[in-house]
């Protein structure tokens, strides 16, 4: 048997590494708030109330990197009223909060892609959980998917369980090579998303034409587009409900939903307020 001093002295050890576990569990299981206002100065250790990131990006990979390492389970950007020249990529797990669609604007002009992608990327995380709300999203053009012929989701593209409430998604005017273009506004790959109290105005998809026949060019979904299969093997269920849906433009050779259109009665149907073509889930809207 040990001698009684040292067997407490391994019993205190073995407590000290238990706490260090646990306390290990606990900052695990936190989330941390980032905040983001387009007038800060800082350039290194950014992020708290105090110095801001400058870009939302910026925010968001740093949260990103923190949930990748274990020191946190999720995050929320916060961000400040302000003009923000940029396009964004939301992972899972992660929440973008804006000041307000009235004071605080994400624009995409100039990127070349959507104005906001919600999607898992290279994380290996599964896409739930991540959100963005309250902003004014515009100047995005679209995700080139060479593979399916197709230019999709001009202000918001989607691809998990997101949601995406109380923004204001206006003037992305889609553009590119593809012939089809999905979801001027927003555009709903697969996952249950929802889509809840945002104002989706004046979005475009006009492709060019390309000299008819079986080659149309086509625009689907002005304002909102969802695959009814998904892309890939996964079952598409938005709910989308509570929305303004008002002058998008689809145009092309052939043009379908210039509100909303939902490719398959996978959908649970809530009317938006729309003075645009809207389609109930068991029909497509022409």
């Amino acid at each position: 048997a040990l001698p009684p001093s040292v067997a407490r002295l391994i019993a205190g050890a073995a407590a000290l590494l238990a706490l260090v576990f646990v306390g290990r569990l606990v900052l695990a299981a936190g989330t941390v708030t980032l905040y983001v206002d387009d007038g800060s100065a800082c350039t290194t250790g950014c992020g708290s109330q105090a110095a801001p990131y400058r870009t939302i990006q910026a925010a968001i990979n740093d949260a990103d990197g923190r949930i990748a390492a274990g020191t946190v389970s999720g995050a929320t950007i916060q961000v400040a009223a302000g003009i923000y020249l940029e396009r964004i990529y939301i992972f899972p797990n992660i929440h973008v909060l804006c000041d307000s669609p009235a004071t605080t604007t994400i624009d995409a002009t100039g990127g070349g892609r959507s104005a906001v992608i919600l999607a898992a990327g290279l994380t290996g995380r599964v896409r739930t959980d991540f959100s963005i709300a309250s902003c004014r999203i515009t100047g995005g053009v679209g995700e080139a998917r060479t593979a399916i012929a197709r230019v999709s989701g001009g202000g918001v593209f989607v691809l998990g369980d997101a949601v995406v409430s109380n923004n204001v998604i206006t003037g992305n005017v889609m553009s590119g090579s593809e012939p089809n273009w999905v979801g001027a506004g927003v555009y709903v790959g697969y996952g249950d998303p929802i889509i809840v109290g945002n104002v989706i105005t004046q979005n475009v998809a006009d492709p060019p034409p390309l000299g008819g026949g079986s080659n149309d060019s086509l625009a689907v979904g002005g304002g909102i587009h969802v695959e009814g299969n998904g892309a890939g093997l996964v079952v598409t269920h938005a709910r989308i409900e509570g929305n303004t849906v008002a002058d998008n433009v689809v145009g092309g050779e052939v043009g379908k939903g210039a509100g909303i259109r939902v490719e398959a009665p996978r959908a649970p149907w809530s009317p938006a307020t729309s003075s645009s073509a809207t389609a109930p889930p068991s029909a497509a809207a022409g």
